[in-house]
């Protein structure tokens, strides 16, 4: 049967090579050439695909920011000891996992603790997200990285139609769970005055969401008249 903890470490030590080895390369650049170095690199390696993983793996081989190998070595221990406490399906700890964890902060045994409960518990990604979402909350975080928005004002509002649709369906399932009674957390289960922001947003969203087809309408045209 295969180990999925020996999948794992094999995945991490892959990826801490490669993290070790851009931050080598970043080191020796001038400064003028620094930019874009992670998106060039991504190039000349068909393994990865995306930038943002790139940029984790040179985080986790920091050892002020990710892992010292020494670190690195105790976390593979940590996660191999408490491989049984991942009973649901299909949930195992995971490079995901870890690649979460760094926007935790190192300092103070912050991510530590956090990676500890993540054991204990045995959580998912999503529940570990959560836990970061709800850390970030209480810090007056809103955490995640910067959105990429296209160029152009059709990208701009193409961009604003899909915050809008995660909006709505979010605004939905809390206003179907206040119209169901006990089970999962609605809107009537926050506070009144968070609940009535809520709903206000909502509303403006939706009201947003609405005009959007017929500017995006209105800049086709225009782009169509410029290019006659």
């Amino acid at each position: 049967m295969p180990d999925p903890t020996a999948a794992f470490e094999r995945a991490v030590d892959a990826l801490y090579a490669r993290g070790t080895n851009l931050r080598q390369k970043y080191a020796k650049l001038p400064t003028r050439y620094a930019t874009g170095f992670v998106d060039e690199a991504l190039k000349c390696d068909p393994r990865y695909t995306n930038a943002d993983a790139l940029r984790k793996a040179m985080v986790l081989a920091d050892p002020d920011r990710g892992y010292t190998r020494t670190e690195l070595a105790e976390l593979k221990a940590r996660v191999r000891a408490a491989a049984g406490n991942f009973t649901a399906p299909n949930v195992r700890f995971g490079v995901t996992h870890l690649l979460r964890l760094l926007a935790v902060p190192k300092a103070r045994g912050e991510r530590d603790r956090l990676l500890a409960r993540c054991l204990k518990g045995g959580w998912s990604t999503a529940e570990l997200e959560a836990e970061i979402r709800k850390r970030n909350l209480r810090r007056g975080r809103s955490g995640g990285r910067r959105p990429r928005v296209g160029k152009t004002a059709t990208d701009v509002l193409a961009h604003l139609a899909l915050a809008c649709d995660s909006w709505g369906r979010l605004a939905r399932e809390l206003e179907r769970r206040a119209d169901e009674p006990g089970g999962l957390a609605g809107l009537d289960d926050l506070p009144a005055e968070v609940a009535a922001a809520f709903r206000k947003a909502a509303s403006a969203v939706a009201k947003l969401h609405d005009a959007l087809p017929a500017a995006a309408s209105t800049k086709r045209a225009a782009a169509g008249q410029e290019h006659r």
